[in-house]
């Protein structure tokens, strides 16, 4: 497909996010799409097809369209989306289609570009800004108030581990719409009711729906943690204290209310088992907490506690059109989703009812643990061999093998084997191609399943016979052998992954907000 071809059906009614019907899949790292993708496109990283195309593609007939770079500026021509449909077809989807030159040419045909992550749930986050007047105060006005000595109820609802790496002073943790049935209580206890993320899509949707609910005392924090820091403020990473979700009658009857004016659906746990069962199940999304379903969930669905949905759907519904039903506790985390995802514009949009313990009194399937199953298992090939560490000498390791970590940058960062070469598996055969005199590929590799995967894209393209280390670094390490930090921002593979800007200083910090503010 070419870019005219592409940019044409974008813009026609059928190809509009979020109605389309079929998938824009970016294979590149998510570092290069965050620099500069397809408006609308999902982060697909080559490295992470076989762990994730099931769920985002639960439809194997539909249409994908795939690019990657085109012509990367030191590595040359790129063949990761060419890679990527064989193993899509390997994977039952037949209807893959490549855009020619990649981004490359997207970008020389003058098309439209996007630059960041999540961009359209972040520029809906501004549309409610504005439609809704949603009030948020400064973090100077904050610190007025609690100098005060009447201070505010601080709500945190971003994800817990964001939560416990840093908070305001006081602020306790209540994910998205965790926060719904705590409302009452802490507006009857406090002079207001304020709500933080780290920059403002989450603390826009989670103050709107509190005001929905009627906390008529929420307010969001500006610009959140990035917004408090900003203005010279501290954060702290003690005193963590987290609230759960709690059942409240008044509060669901109000989501509950908001969901059916929005057009939400309701779905039974035996409707729901039927849609499962049949050739195109439906996206689940389970919205309750991460201990929660990992004790017990739905095959099949996808944990995305809270609110977190509302701020990442283009990461998850790669195609938007599809059903979407939302599963939850009981505490309305499903209800209000829902009608923030109707108010986005998902056109197919249900809720379970009446939450999960119907479909765990109905006697239906119960799948433990975190992820679904991945793509397909890698067959043994005596050409692959595993090697513990503890058979490996440092000193001479590299007498027998050309080691090649194929981790992520932060991972080999943090440590690897001295004198290896870090290659993500995305840019694996390219790697391989470029080193001189390879001995024996020793891959170094997050788990076995990569490693196995990176071992066969090395024998698919003539490499006799590859090895991997059992157990990868933690194996490594394990035996006592010596590891190293190293820089590689230098490296043509970087950048591989997205940095939070909190986490590079207070000129990142504005930079994102300021980019998030021109969305709107």
């Amino acid at each position: 497909m070419t870019p005219e071809t592409l940019r044409t059906k974008l813009e026609s009614d059928a190809g509009r996010w979020p109605r389309r019907d079929w998938a824009l899949l970016d294979v590149r790292e998510q570092g290069e799409a965050h620099a500069g993708h397809i408006p609308t496109a999902t982060f697909l990283p080559r490295r992470l097809v076989e762990a994730r195309i099931f769920e985002l593609l639960p439809d194997r007939s539909v249409h994908a369209v795939i690019y990657d770079s085109g012509m990367h500026p030191t590595l040359g021509k790129d063949s990761r989306a060419a890679f990527s449909r064989e193993t899509l077809e390997s994977c039952g989807y037949s209807n893959v289609t490549i855009l020619e030159g990649g981004y490359a040419d997207w970008l020389s045909s003058g098309a439209q570009v996007s630059k960041g992550s999540n961009v359209p749930c972040k520029a809906f986050g501004e549309a409610v800004l504005e439609e809704d007047e949603v009030p948020s105060i400064d973090p100077e006005e904050l610190h007025e108030s609690l100098r005060s000595g009447t201070p505010p109820a601080i709500c945190d609802v971003r994800t817990y581990e964001e939560y416990r790496h840093h908070h305001l002073p006081g602020a306790i943790s209540t994910p998205g719409f965790d926060l719904a049935g705590h409302l009452p209580d802490l507006q009857g206890k406090s002079p207001f009711v304020l709500i933080n993320c780290a920059g403002r899509t989450r603390s826009i949707i989670a103050t709107a729906t509190a005001r929905k609910l009627g906390c008529d005392a929420a307010w969001g924090l500006r610009n959140g943690t990035m917004g408090w820091q900003i203005a010279g403020q501290n954060v702290t990473s003690e005193n963590c204290v987290s609230m759960t979700p709690v059942h409240n009658s008044t509060i669901n009857a109000r989501a509950e209310e908001l969901a059916d004016k929005a057009g939400v659906g309701r779905v039974s746990a035996g409707e729901l088992a039927g849609l499962l069962d049949g050739n195109i199940p439906p996206y689940v999304f389970d919205l309750r907490t991460m201990s929660e379903f990992r004790n017990g969930h739905i095959p099949g669905s996808i944990a995305l506690p809270g609110g977190q949905l509302i701020q990442r759907t283009d990461d998850y519904a790669a195609i938007p059109a599809h059903p979407i039903v939302l599963v939850d506790n009981g505490c309305s985390q499903a209800a209000l989703a829902g009608y923030w995802l109707r108010r986005m514009g998902f056109p197919d949009v249900s809720r379970l009812v009446p939450d999960i313990s119907g479909w765990m009194a109905s006697g239906a399937t119960i799948a433990t643990g975190r992820r679904s199953g991945a793509a397909f298992q890698i067959a043994d090939d005596e050409r692959v061999q595993e090697v513990a560490a503890a058979h490996l000498d440092p000193s001479t390791i590299f007498q027998g093998y050309s080691i090649l970590d194929i981790r992520t940058s932060r991972e080999f960062q943090s440590a690897h084997i001295e004198g290896a070469h870090w290659a993500p598996r995305g840019w694996l055969e390219q790697a391989a191609r470029n080193m001189q005199q390879m001995h024996k590929p020793l891959l170094v590799a997050r788990d076995e399943r990569q490693a196995r995967l990176g071992a066969a894209q090395l024998i698919a393209v003539g490499i006799p016979s590859v090895a991997f280390v059992a157990d990868g670094m933690n194996g490594w390490q394990a035996c006592g052998h010596p590891a190293v930090q190293a820089d590689v921002t230098d490296s043509p593979y970087y950048p591989d992954l997205v940095e939070p800007p909190y986490s590079k200083g207070i000129d990142e910090m504005r930079a994102y907000i300021e980019w998030e503010v021109a969305l709107k």
